[in-house]
Parts: structure tokens; C-alpha cells; sequence
């Protein structure tokens, strides 16, 4: 099973490839109010990895300012609230996605990730925070019981026991402010401090789709 996450307008595939998952697309455009100090902190990742390549590479910045993003993750129940911070101008747009694991037994080299909660949330004050909650857009349950309806037992698919939080950022998202953009050095990302699809492709084209990405997997129950 390749990788996957659910299709939101700031994320491409290069991320994340098809998981035999079917998402939607669609995404709220405000986040959630809750007060972060009722959350005990779990995890905390910030992404790092110098950029260089493709020929966007060399385009000349508006900024010599390297653009970061730092990724905190705590859990509720059922609420993950990822927050953090990232030296954008005020109403920058990020894409912020919980995925499930699932498991494959035709796909042997790792689990598959199933969109179960997204948003596009807006950068405040240099920080960021969104409540997702498991299965509120997609249950990954119920993906794969219809999945092994009518498929032999050895072939069924399983829910795993992990998430996936992923918070990125592209100024090529539809929608993005022109203030996010020049900070990130324009459509190219030259400002950009990591990028997936810099990683995978840049050497395939002269115009990878460049993201800011930050990820966390962890364990968390079902619903």
C-alpha cells in the first residue's frame, strides 16, 4: 500500500502517494478556540534539512529569511490539537491533516495513511493551532469494512494503532496571501527550510511543488 493522506488543496500527492483511500477535499477555513493549556503535551518535532537542487533553487528571494515550521502535538480523547510556529506574515495559510494508519497484507513495505480530520488554518502572530479530532471527517473504520467486503480473509485490510499529524505550508496553495508568498521567497519556496517534494523529485524537474512540511506518528486508540 503506497502512502496516502487526504486530498486538501495545500498538499499534492508528492507527499503522500494513494493508499486505496478516498478522501474529500474539501476543508473548514477557521480553527478551534480551545484553551491549548487544558492539553497535556505529548510530542514535538520541528523539520530541518537545507535547501539546494532544482532551478528554482537560484531564483532571486525577496527575503534572505529562512522560513520554519515547529510542530507540538497533544492529546485529548479523541482531540488532537497540533500547534506551533512558523515565521510567516499574519493570515499565511496552512493545510493541517490527521491521518490513521492502516495495514495492508498485499503491501509489505509499511502502512497506508487514511484522512480522517483537515483543515486550512491561518498563521496568527508567528503561531498556529488547530483541535483535530479522529474520524470527525472520515472514519478509517468504516473504510476499510467496506474495503474487505466481498475480499478473501488473507487479503483484508486492518486499522492500525497509530496517527499521523502533518502541518505544511506551499505558496503555491490556491488561495495563498501574496505576503506569504514574498516571505517564502515566491512561488518557487527559495525561503523554504525543507521540502518533501524537494527531496523526492527535485532531481526528476526544474520545478518541483515546493512545501514546508512537519510531521509527528504516534499512538492513539480508536474512537
Amino acid at each position: 500500500m503506497k502512502r496516502k493522506t487526504v486530498a486538501v488543496s495545500m498538499l499534492i500527492l508528492a507527499i503522500s502517494g494513494g493508499a486505496g483511500c478516498s478522501t474529500d477535499s474539501s476543508v473548514p477555513s477557521s480553527s478551534s478556540s480551545t484553551d491549548l493549556s487544558t492539553f497535556p503535551a505529548t510530542t514535538s518535532s520541528a523539520y530541518s534539512s537545507a535547501a539546494s537542487g532544482s532551478s528554482l533553487a537560484s531564483t532571486p528571494s525577496v527575503s534572505d529569511k529562512v522560513i520554519t515550521l515547529t510542530l507540538d502535538t497533544q492529546i485529548d480523547g479523541d482531540t488532537v490539537r497540533a500547534s506551533g510556529s512558523v515565521n510567516l506574515p499574519d493570515g499565511g495559510k496552512l493545510s493541517v491533516v490527521l491521518n490513521r494508519t492502516i495495514f495492508d497484507p498485499q503491501e509489505p513495505n509499511g502502512p497506508g495513511y487514511y484522512g480522517v480530520d483537515f483543515a486550512e488554518i491561518e498563521v496568527r502572530n508567528g503561531r498556529y493551532a488547530y483541535d483535530l479530532v479522529d474520524e470527525r471527517k472520515h472514519s478509517a473504520t468504516a473504510f476499510v469494512t467496506a474495503y474487505n467486503q466481498g475480499e478473501p480473509p488473507q487479503n483484508h485490510q486492518r486499522v492500525g494503532e497509530n496517527v499521523e499529524v502533518t502541518v505544511s505550508f506551499s505558496p503555491q496553495s490556491e488561495g495563498q496571501t501574496n505576503a506569504a508568498i514574498e516571505a517564502a521567497g515566491g512561488p518557487g519556496g527559495a525561503n523554504l527550510e525543507t521540502s518533501p517534494q524537494r527531496r523526492q523529485i527535485g532531481g526528476w524537474t526544474d520545478h518541483p511543488y515546493w512545501t514546508l512540511t512537519a510531521q509527528r506518528e504516534f499512538a492513539k486508540p480508536l474512537p
